[in-house]
């Protein structure tokens, strides 16, 4: 280390009042500029305290930030603004393979699920980053409970991400019936917690946080002129009485065939004493109800009391026309939210 000395040369007295008038106007001079500061430094405190929400689960900032994608338009920002229940980064396979073409999960087999984690996020620079990947499962269906609703799976400890996509595949043994399921995956780090805390509704948990993925969406096979049943149960996840509606889209082209909704005896019941509001749809028996309209429909008004939930089945009758189609079927609270829903694929031979 180098050491420089300062050493003044000789001045005379009328030199030193001037400089010590000189030194005097510059600590004054350091004074108003050190107050400046010290308020501007107070502002920016003040805002970065602002931007941090209230909840946050991550009040020391986070090391790292591992995220799964809600739609392949999400880098992981949080919160995401669309529907999280049809994650890209997780899908069900039936062999060990990240190639798979998708499919159901095999009843009383094993099945594999396989996640994509995406390293860094907007959250934190790259680097490694070490946690815990969980999966669990829930009906088929919209709103559901936090934790309350959902199964364990299986749990991968101790995983190191790097940057980059890391593929996880999760063994699914002894996959219980119907096979028509949501999971939800959870990636649960030290070096990368949950941004928002989570509270009761799986939807906002998932929004909130880019560790939650939810994939909802299950296959349908079927021949031309045949039918296939799958469920949707419908929840009230909160702890107050919830009106809903079930909402259906058909994104792609119209399915080539018909879709009916058996709502079941009691919330057929319910409906019916509401009025059988609805729009694009027609009732057709005592508890099922035809969707006529490709574009939306809509179940209106719905009352479900709180921590409730019902079954309700949906039919497709296929027609003449062979190929691919997409049915979304979606829970929506009295001010229109998307509070959760499954996805339909139908392959038509």
């Amino acid at each position: 280390m180098t050491v420089t000395e300062f050493r003044p040369d000789p001045v005379s007295r009328s030199t030193v009042r001037e400089g010590n008038d000189m030194l005097a106007r510059r600590s004054r001079q350091f004074r108003a500029v050190r107050r400046i500061v010290a308020v501007l430094g107070a502002v920016v405190m003040a805002l970065t305290a602002a931007a941090v929400p209230a909840n946050s689960a991550v009040p020391g900032g986070r090391e790292g930030d591992v995220y799964m994608r809600d739609q392949n338009s999400d880098f992981g920002f949080e919160p995401f603004n669309g529907s999280v229940w049809n994650s890209p980064d997780i899908k069900v396979c039936n062999v060990a393979n990240p190639a798979c073409v998708p499919a159901d999960p095999k009843v009383g087999g094993t099945s594999y699920i396989v996640v994509t984690l995406n390293n860094p996020g907007p959250g934190a620079p790259a680097g490694n980053v070490f946690g815990n990947l969980k999966l669990y499962y829930t009906a088929l269906g919209g709103a559901a409970n936090w934790p309350g609703d959902w199964n364990d799976i299986n749990t991968i400890a101790g995983l190191t991400v790097p940057p980059g996509q890391t593929t996880v595949i999760l063994p699914w043994p002894n996959v219980p019936g119907p096979g028509h399921f949501c999971l939800l995956a959870r990636w649960v780090s030290n070096d990368d917690p949950m941004t928002f805390a989570e509270g009761a509704n799986t939807v906002t948990n998932t929004k909130n946080n880019n560790n939650i993925a939810w994939k909802n969406l299950t296959t349908v096979a079927m021949d031309r002129f045949t039918a296939q049943t799958r469920p949707f149960t419908v929840r009230n996840p909160g702890n107050e009485t919830l009106l809903t509606d079930l909402v259906f889209a058909q994104p792609d082209k119209p399915f080539a065939g018909r879709v009916i909704v058996d709502l079941g005896p009691t919330l057929a019941a319910r409906w019916k004493q509401a009025g059988s509001p609805g729009v694009g749809v027609r009732q057709v028996g005592a508890t099922q109800v035809e969707i006529v309209d490709p574009g939306q429909a809509r179940i209106k008004n719905l009352p479900l009391t709180p921590r409730e939930k019902f079954e309700t089945r949906l039919s497709f009758t296929a027609g003449d026309q062979t190929g691919r189609f997409v049915v979304d079927a979606w829970q929506a609270d009295r001010s229109n939210v998307d509070i959760g829903g499954a996805r339909y694929e139908i392959t038509v031979k």
